[in-house]
């Protein structure tokens, strides 16, 4: 997926927003968890229950969000600060394996890690 031009607040925040979707599709959930802000990562942790946070938060990017195992392709369509929430907001468009386009929002913080996704 190439780089959206960054019109975000935050230097860097459409790089983060795309490394951590890449690391989803290629299903390395670690490196997602280390991208995520610290609710994403303790919301993945309290999911677990004991388990691997980083399972816990790629299972419920797939299941919860995508609905779908996997997505096969996608383009990053742009990055834009949202002033209300203050957060740079990063948009995707996935190709799901099931035929269907889905647009991923990914919300990315002043620390430069991803704070929210739907």
């Amino acid at each position: 997926m190439p780089a959206a031009e960054n019109a975000g607040r935050y230097v860097g925040s459409g790089d983060i927003a795309l490394a951590w979707v890449e690391a989803l599709g290629r299903y390395d959930y670690q490196t997602a968890y280390d991208l995520s802000c610290s609710e994403v990562r303790d919301a993945s942790a309290t999911a677990a229950a004991g388990g691997d946070p980083a399972d816990a938060l790629g299972d419920y990017f797939y299941s919860q969000v995508l609905g779908v195992p996997e997505f096969t392709s996608g383009t990053f369509d742009s990055v834009e600060h949202q002033p209300d929430s203050g957060l740079d907001l990063a948009s995707f468009t996935l190709q799901l394996a099931d035929g269907q386009s889905f647009l991923l929002l990914v919300y990315v913080g002043p620390d430069l890690t991803v704070c929210d996704f739907y």
